[in-house]
């Protein structure tokens, strides 16, 4: 008999197996799936810092801030102008973090650790943390944040992922006097960038202990203690509002200190005050004597002034204290803000903690007003070094001695810290006090002045290898272009369009002209070299022009043509006529003329008629500056006197002048005014033909030597001219 094979379903088994390797697999795929979730989330997470660095760099580049931060509606405002940038970039970089939980308060290895950098070129070609840099100079945003890891077998690999936004970006020319032809320079060096983070911090704790190690004790170069004294020439005590926040909308006195006389004995005639509204151009008060401070001020005098006739300071004008021997203070009127409105409710500013950490901060930090030195000592006989002033209170003035004199003065309104850089000249070796003052504080360091200052035999580091810029070097492209009508009669305003260009790679930064000259006389030719500017026609001035840029300048030559000449005219222009600027020593000064070109059929004039001189004794003086930054004396300022009649306000141009290289000016051998009649006086000039800046001082009587004129930027232009 046959049996039939019996045969074994292995269904189970092989389903068993498929299960196995399923597993096997599925621990690698899930490792494979959390990865790649997590790194989307890493992925998400340096997307959203980078847009908020390069959102809050293209913020900043433009130098502009939130003007409704609460420290700056506070009154009197606790943050500078370069606080309020830092922390507007700071909270736009924020606001671009929106969607991410974040916290700037956690140790920097924790989740959601996020942390805003802002860094900025300085005035010495330095990144200075917590500032936004100079215009023209790179700034960089830099900001931080843990991504933390949210699976759990990733997690125990690594609990975050730290991710970085970064973006280094030049600032624009902001706050200069130049207007939309100023051009484009190349771009500045940029200084090594710094690094990310807190990790830059331990840096500093290494150094001290090993610096400070120096003997200035048995060094046998130190000078005798009777040369401790700095300079025999005192250091003046400039006038200044002592308390800015008594100069409000509304107010009728307010306080002024500085000195009481040339030698401060209070036995001689004290100084006069006088208070003018530079936005309306009037004397508040005048000829009002310095007192006897009796030490109780940063200066030997004080004076509480109150404004005559019930007349009160107005909100938002500028006005300006100026005393006798020359010195002044100027300060906007701040508006009065409701009591209610000065606790707004929004939360930036306690969130983010401003505190610039210097360099040189001691081992303990102090919450209490410092200052430190950097460094502690210095090679003479002129040492340069830095003031570093830390915790400050913003509403009073910071007065800096140097071995017991006077040597700065920070003003009321700081953000509570400060940085000063001196340098000094003809100091011995020695050691000096410098010591600071804000009425209610002192607090004192020891400064060194030697030839050794415990440096180990300092070996030199080789400089970095860099390209050595082409120095400034001006030129006019091409000729000058006359702008004129025929017929062209003698005595007609004619304009003339010269371009210049700065073929060099450095910037010039300084204010500079551009003259033109019709006829002028031979004996004023230098060529190629120079054109005295006796000869000149007309002039503008230039505030600054980038390195490898161009820009257009039409300048007014008031008179025109003059002399009765019936020959073909010639024209010249020149740049940089007056020599302010250092060029290219290789031919640098030799091709800043252009020129000439020649005008015919200018119709002779009549001669204008000569004013009749009037001899008097009555005059009217003072200075002209313009607001560029600081007060800057400034020359070649066309200044203009007017006689008012007085019941019917009837302006009659009577003189003009120019103001010298110091700013100066004089109109004498006036005629005295009738009864309720008085002068007034108008300054005007134009930089790169198109900003204007002017001032005015009214109610004058000869005699008045102190009628200085303060410029500000007009943009309905000069009131007078051509």
């Amino acid at each position: 008999m046959n049996r039939l094979p019996i045969r074994i379903k292995r269904k189970n088994a092989e389903g068993g197996q498929a299960l196995v390797e399923f597993a096997l697999i599925l621990i690698v795929l899930l490792l494979l799936v959390f990865f790649i979730v997590e790194a989307g989330r890493i992925l998400w997470g340096w997307a959203m810092v980078q847009n908020a660095a390069r959102r809050a760099s293209r913020y900043a580049i433009t130098g502009n801030f939130e003007p409704d931060l609460a420290c700056l509606q506070a009154i009197p405002a606790t943050c500078a102008t370069d606080e309020a940038r830092v922390i507007s970039i700071h909270q736009v970089a924020l606001d671009a973090m929106t969607g991410l939980p974040t916290d700037e308060t956690i140790p920097f290895d924790e989740d959601f650790y996020l942390l805003i950098e802002v860094w900025g070129v300085n005035e010495f070609g330095e990144f200075e943390n917590d500032f936004a840099g100079i215009p023209g100079q790179p700034m960089m945003v830099r900001v931080v944040y843990n991504v933390p890891i949210i699976t759990p077998i990733l997690s125990g690999i690594v609990e975050n992922v730290p991710v970085l936004g970064q973006v280094v970006i030049n600032n624009e020319l902001f706050n200069q006097v130049g207007g939309i032809s100023s051009g484009q320079s190349l771009p500045p060096i940029v200084p090594p960038v710094p690094t990310a983070g807190p990790t830059a911090t331990p840096t500093p704790t290494d150094t001290p202990t090993t610096t400070a190690t120096f003997t200035p004790g048995p060094s046998p170069t130190n000078t005798p203690t009777s040369t401790l004294t700095p300079s025999a020439t005192p250091i003046r005590c400039a006038v200044r509002f002592n308390e800015i926040s008594q100069i409000v909308d509304g107010a009728n006195s307010f306080d002024v200190t500085g000195d009481f006389n040339s030698g401060n004995d209070f036995l001689g005639t004290p100084y006069n005050l006088t208070v003018i509204d530079l936005t309306t151009g009037t004397t508040l008060a005048s000829g009002i004597p310095m007192v006897n401070g009796g030490g109780n001020f940063d200066c030997p005098g004080f004076r509480n002034i109150i404004l005559p006739g019930g007349q009160t300071l107005q909100a938002n004008h500028i006005i300006i204290v100026q005393s006798e021997d020359g010195t002044f203070d100027v300060a906007t009127v701040a508006t009065v803000v409701p009591t209610a409105t000065l606790i707004p409710t929004d939360t930036p500013e306690p969130t983010f903690t401003y505190t610039p950490t210097p360099s040189t901060t001691p081992s303990a930090t102090p919450v209490t007003p410092y200052i430190v030195l950097d460094p502690t000592c210095a090679i003479g006989p002129n040492p340069t070094f830095r003031v570093r002033g830390f915790n400050w209170p913003t509403s009073n003035q910071v007065t800096l001695f140097w071995d017991g004199a006077v040597q700065d003065i920070i003003p009321a309104g700081h953000s509570g810290s400060f940085i000063r850089t001196w340098n000094m000249t003809s100091i011995a070796n020695g050691f000096y006090t410098v010591r600071a003052n804000n009425g209610t504080t002192n607090y004192t360091v020891q400064m060194q002045i030697s030839n050794n200052c415990g440096f180990v035999t300092s070996t030199p580091i080789p400089a970095t290898p860099t390209n050595t810029p082409n120095p400034a070097d001006l030129v006019i492209v091409g000729d000058p272009v006359m702008q004129i009508t025929r017929p062209l009669a003698e005595h007609t305003p004619v304009v003339v369009r010269v371009v210049i260009s700065n073929t060099g790679e450095v910037d010039i930064n300084s204010q500079f002209f551009v003259d033109v000259y019709f006829d002028p006389d031979p004996a004023d030719l230098n060529l190629p070299t120079s054109i005295n500017v006796n000869s000149s026609s007309g002039y503008m001035a230039v505030s600054s022009l980038a390195g490898r840029t161009s820009r257009v300048i039409t300048i007014t030559a008031p008179l025109g043509f003059t002399g009765g000449l019936t020959v073909t005219r010639e024209v010249y222009a020149m740049v940089d006529s007056l020599r302010n600027i250092d060029e290219d020593p290789a031919g640098g000064e030799d091709n800043n003329i252009a020129g000439p070109i020649y005008v015919a059929n200018v119709t002779p004039g009549p001669t204008p008629t000569a004013t009749s001189v009037f001899t008097s004794g009555l005059r009217i003086s003072g200075v002209v500056r313009t607001l560029l930054g600081n007060w800057v004396p400034q020359h070649r300022a066309a200044v203009y006197l007017f006689y008012v009649d007085g019941p019917s306000g009837t302006m009659t141009m009577t003189n003009q002048t120019t103001s010298a290289q110091n700013g100066t000016y004089l109109f004498d051998n006036l005629l005295a005014p009738d009864l309720n009649d008085y002068y007034q006086v108008v300054g005007c000039i134009t930089f790169d033909s198109i900003d204007v800046f002017t001032g005015y001082r009214t109610a004058i009587v000869p005699t008045n030597d102190f009628v200085d004129i303060f410029m500000l930027p007009e943009l309905a232009g000069c009131p007078v001219g051509p």
